[in-house]
C-alpha cells in the first residue's frame, strides 16, 4: 500500500508545472538560453493554462514553437498574445515574429490583414512590415495611373471651404508603382494639387503623398495662378497618348497645368516625364485635344536628343566624377575637374537648360541630374 502512495505521489509531482507562477519568466529565460524548446514549450504549456490572461506564457509558447520549426503551431500562439495588448515593445516583438511566420507559411492574406492592423495603429512598425514583404503585401501587378478628374472636382468643392472661389491651378502626379513598400501601403501614385483664390490672393497647395498635408501661399509665391479649365483629359488618357507617340517607360511623374506659349495665348497641358527613358524625350499634350506640343514650346530651350544634351551630359559626368588628384593641371577652366555639384552648377559650368530643368525638379523629380544618374539640388 505504501509502495502505491509513493508511486502515485511521484506521478502527481511529475505532471505538476514545472516552475511556480512567480517563476515562470526565470525559467523561460533560462531555457531560451539554453534552446531547450522542448522545455521551454512544456513550461509555456503550463503556464498558458495556469494564466491564460498572461501575455507573457503565449509569448514562450510561440518561441517554443519557432524553435521546433512548427511555425503552423507559433503563429496562433502569437496572435493569442497580441490578443492581450502585452505592453507595446513586447507587441512589436510579437508582431514581428508573427509576420516572419506568415511569410514562411506562405499565408499572405494573413499577412496583409496583420499588416493593415499594424499600420493603423503604428504607422512606424507598418511602414517597417511594408517595406521588409513588400513582395508578399502588394499586388502581382502595379496599380494603373488614377483617374482623376472626378477626384478634382470633389476636392475642388472642399477646398471652397477654404475660400468660396477657389479652383484648381496645377495638378501633379509622381509615380512610385515600381516600389513594392509604396504600393503596398497604396502610395502607389502622389498626387500635388494646387488651388487658387483670386479674390483673396493666396494660393494652397493639398497633396496626398504618404497622407494628407496641406499648406498655404500667397499667389505671388505659387509657380501656377491660371486655373485650369472644369473638363481635361484625364491622367490615363493623357499616358496612353503619350504611349501612342512612343514613350515606352513608365511615367515618372506628370505634371497638368495652364502653360503660356510665345506670341500665343497660354494652353492647358500635360508634361509627362518617362522613367528612365534613353532618348530623354518629355511629352507635352494639350489637355484638352491631345495636340502634341514640342518641349521648348512649353518649357523654353532644355537639352533635348542633340548635341547639347550631350555636351550637358558630359558636364553632368565630369562633376559626378571623383576629384582629381590636387597635382593635377586643371588651368582655369573651373569645370575641367570639378569638386563638387555645387561647382558643375555654377554659371561658369554653363550647362544648357539646367535652370529650366531644374524647374521640373522643383515641381517633379525630374532633372539632368536624374537622367544622368547623379541628384541635382534644386
Amino acid at each position: 500500500m505504501r509502495k502505491w502512495l509513493v508511486l502515485s505521489l511521484g506521478l502527481c509531482l511529475f505532471s505538476a508545472p514545472p516552475a511556480m507562477a512567480e517563476n515562470w519568466d526565470a525559467e523561460a529565460v533560462a531555457l531560451q538560453k539554453k534552446s531547450d524548446w522542448r522545455g521551454l514549450e512544456q513550461l509555456a504549456q503550463h503556464w498558458t493554462k495556469a494564466e491564460p490572461q498572461n501575455a507573457g506564457g503565449w509569448l514562450n509558447l510561440g518561441l517554443a514553437e519557432d524553435g521546433l520549426g512548427r511555425r503552423d503551431l507559433a503563429a496562433p500562439a502569437y496572435e493569442k498574445m497580441i490578443e492581450l495588448k502585452p505592453p507595446p515593445g513586447l507587441q512589436q516583438f510579437a508582431t514581428g515574429r508573427l509576420a516572419a511566420d506568415y511569410h514562411a507559411l506562405g499565408q499572405r492574406d494573413k499577412l496583409r490583414q496583420l499588416a493593415a492592423r499594424v499600420k493603423a495603429a503604428d504607422p512606424a512598425q507598418g511602414a517597417l512590415l511594408l517595406q521588409q514583404y513588400a513582395a508578399d503585401l502588394g499586388p502581382a501587378t502595379p496599380p494603373a495611373p488614377p483617374p482623376l478628374l472626378d477626384f478634382v472636382q470633389r476636392l475642388t468643392e472642399d477646398a471652397r471651404r477654404w475660400q468660396a472661389d477657389a479652383a484648381p491651378a496645377a495638378m501633379e502626379v509622381r509615380n512610385k508603382s515600381d516600389d513594392p513598400a509604396a504600393v503596398a501601403m497604396d502610395d502607389a501614385y502622389e498626387v500635388y494639387l494646387t488651388f487658387v483664390s483670386p479674390n483673396a490672393g493666396q494660393a494652397l497647395q493639398a497633396s496626398f503623398a504618404a497622407g494628407y498635408a496641406e499648406e498655404t501661399r500667397p499667389i505671388a509665391q505659387s509657380a501656377f495662378s491660371t486655373l485650369l479649365p472644369s473638363r481635361f483629359i484625364d491622367l490615363p488618357a493623357a499616358i496612353d497618348r503619350a504611349r501612342a507617340l512612343g514613350m515606352r517607360e513608365p511615367f515618372d511623374h506628370a505634371m497638368l497645368a495652364v502653360w503660356p506659349l510665345p506670341n500665343r495665348k497660354s494652353v492647358p497641358a500635360w508634361v509627362i516625364a518617362p522613367a528612365h527613358d534613353p532618348a530623354f524625350q518629355v511629352y507635352v499634350l494639350d489637355a484638352q485635344t491631345g495636340t502634341r506640343y514640342r518641349t521648348e514650346e512649353i518649357l523654353g530651350p532644355v537639352p533635348g536628343n542633340d548635341a547639347a544634351l550631350l555636351a550637358a551630359r558630359r558636364q553632368w559626368q565630369q562633376a559626378m566624377a571623383p576629384p582629381a588628384p590636387a597635382t593635377a593641371a586643371r588651368g582655369d577652366n573651373p569645370c575641367a575637374h570639378p569638386a563638387s555639384m555645387a561647382v558643375a552648377l555654377s554659371p561658369q559650368c554653363h550647362l544648357p537648360g539646367v535652370a529650366r530643368l531644374n524647374l521640373l525638379r522643383c515641381l517633379g523629380e525630374k532633372s539632368l541630374g536624374h537622367y544622368a544618374g547623379g541628384v541635382a539640388p534644386c
